[in-house]
């Protein structure tokens, strides 16, 4: 740590986009005053670049995965996590007793986020909308056009839209009915005290499992006001949530998936008057409640850039920018 860091920040899974949004946002807004300590399944990786510290930890399923990390916290001196995937959320919650202070909600919440078809019964049984799913094993034909995609899958890995079915997919999988209509995706944040800020909604296209392009609406407010209100009185949420929809017609949004983590879009939202990743260090870190800000108007293009390490091989790049270059 630097002589003006006193706390250490841990943000996971660095070398995806949503940990590297967190990484960007740190420095945005807490410059070098955090130390921020980065892990990644890989050794090597471009989230290097905004960390002070690096180290590797298996995937969260991996029967070590806990002891690993209860080991780098303590021997590091970790104050706070932020875990960037769906299934370290779940598991670190189930050991939060073991480990440092995270940024996240209880198991019960980010348990339902992890697994889609679950995230569906949940909500059917809270009456609340949601798209139309099943199980490989019990689809009957019910919708002309569907989607299949893992239960447990992240990132919008192996989906496939489909008019026929040809039963080759197993109960690791959920059905859902291919919804019409504009993508959009809510995102909000509820603080330790039960206050919700937010929501910022970003109507966007996909590229390769990320949003590619954005522009935040107001179209649907009254729609996705109704749609959190209702969620929040259902489900335990602390911290950042983030729910995919898509709005059928001007009066109805369905969602189809949510996270209670940071998503990818967080590198976008600072910018529009919703920094939940300070909201998140400032409650978690700093023991201050969050404020609202005022929600701006914009659009934002995802941009593919490289950095260049010279004459350094891949094995020998470290932690901070002292001998990176982005271009």
């Amino acid at each position: 740590m630097l002589p003006n860091q006193t706390k250490k920040v841990l943000v996971t899974g660095i070398g995806g986009n949503v940990g590297q949004g967190i990484l960007r946002n740190i420095r945005k807004f807490y410059g070098d005053e955090i130390c921020i300590l980065g892990t990644d399944l890989s050794s090597t990786t471009a989230g290097q670049f905004f960390c002070d510290e690096t180290a590797q930890l298996p995937i969260y399923s991996a029967p070590h995965y806990i002891d690993n990390l209860k080991s780098l916290c303590k021997r590091e001196g970790v104050d706070l996590i932020i875990p960037a995937t769906d299934g370290e959320v779940v598991s670190i919650g189930k050991h939060a007793d073991d480990l440092p202070d995270f940024v996240g909600s209880p198991t019960s919440t980010t348990s339902m986020c992890l697994d889609k078809f679950e995230s569906f019964n949940r909500f059917h049984n809270a009456q609340l909308p949601f798209a139309d799913s099943c199980l490989p094993s019990v689809y009957d034909d019910r919708w002309d056009q569907f989607v299949v995609k893992p239960r447990e899958g992240r990132g919008s890995r192996d989906i496939h839209y489909l008019t026929q079915w040809d039963n080759q997919f197993d109960d690791t999988f959920v059905i859902q009915e291919h919804l019409v209509g504009p993508e959009i995706t809510i995102a909000f944040y509820r603080s330790r005290s039960g206050n919700i800020l937010g929501p910022l909604t970003l109507e966007r296209e996909l590229h390769s499992g990320m949003t590619w392009k954005c522009s935040v609406t107001e179209k649907f407010s009254k729609q996705v006001d109704t749609l959190i209100r209702a969620f929040d009185r259902s489900f335990e949420v602390i911290g950042p949530c983030n729910i995919q929809a898509v709005a059928t017609s001007e009066d109805t949004i369905i969602p189809f998936e949510l996270n209670c983590r940071y998503s990818g879009t967080n590198s976008f939202r600072s910018h529009f008057g919703f920094s939940d990743v300070k909201y998140g260090i400032d409650e978690f870190l700093f023991n201050i409640e969050p404020e609202p800000e005022p929600i701006t108007s914009g659009s934002a293009l995802r941009l593919v850039m490289d950095l260049v390490y010279p004459d350094t091989p891949l094995d020998q790049v470290g932690p901070g920018n002292k001998d990176g270059l982005i271009f």
